[in-house]
């Protein structure tokens, strides 16, 4: 076993008892057993200033361990008040199939809005995670429009991902919770105040 070796390249030269030589080349891929980098842009366009507008966000995930299956999840919370169902619309671009699934989604106790993200969210609200191979990376990139009467404020769009069993069961956090803000700003004309 390896330890406290780095990922990278290496040259490994084997002699045996002989005296003969040889060379090889050996790639270590991976940080670690099981773990992934995870970014999140920020909301453009920012604010949005009416319903119906669109603005687009994208969670990247980059497993830089070994093959895991996982489950990006988010909560969604508003600075003034509980959002309710239906208050906006999420969605996700699939690039094979050049559509904007939905990303379901509901509301807790707290008033807040929580989900995950699957390849099939639009159909079937699969738990069970996705399996990304070493040294893959996932684009997910998210579109959010606010529909009347979503409530105006700031709202924070949190992303966590979890490393998932095949029944979707959460088995351990693989990420530090990733946040963008999001303004839905009411513009007043007429007021010179």
């Amino acid at each position: 076993d390896l330890v406290a070796v780095v990922n990278g390249t290496y040259i490994v030269n084997i002699t045996d008892s002989l005296g003969c030589t040889l060379s090889d080349t050996a790639i270590i891929g991976f940080i670690g057993n099981k773990s992934i980098t995870q970014s999140l842009s920020a909301f453009s366009p920012n604010p949005l200033t009416g319903y119906g507008q669109w603005s687009y966000d994208t969670l990247t995930i980059v497993n830089t361990g070994c093959d895991i299956n996982i489950r990006p999840e988010f909560i969604v919370s508003l600075d003034s008040a509980s959002i309710q169902q239906g208050d906006f619309t999420l969605k996700w671009h699939h690039p094979v199939f050049n559509f904007w699934p939905n990303i379901p989604y509901t509301i807790n106790n707290n008033g807040n809005a929580s989900g995950y993200w699957h390849p099939s969210s639009n159909t079937t609200n699969d738990s069970t995670g996705v399996n990304i191979s070493v040294g893959s990376s996932q684009q997910i990139i998210i579109r959010v429009r606010f529909n009347n009467p979503a409530n105006y404020g700031d709202y924070n769009f949190a992303w966590e991902t979890f490393e998932v069993d095949s029944l979707g069961n959460k088995l351990q956090s693989l990420s530090s919770v990733d946040s963008a803000m999001l303004n839905l700003f009411q513009i007043i004309y007429g007021c010179t105040d």
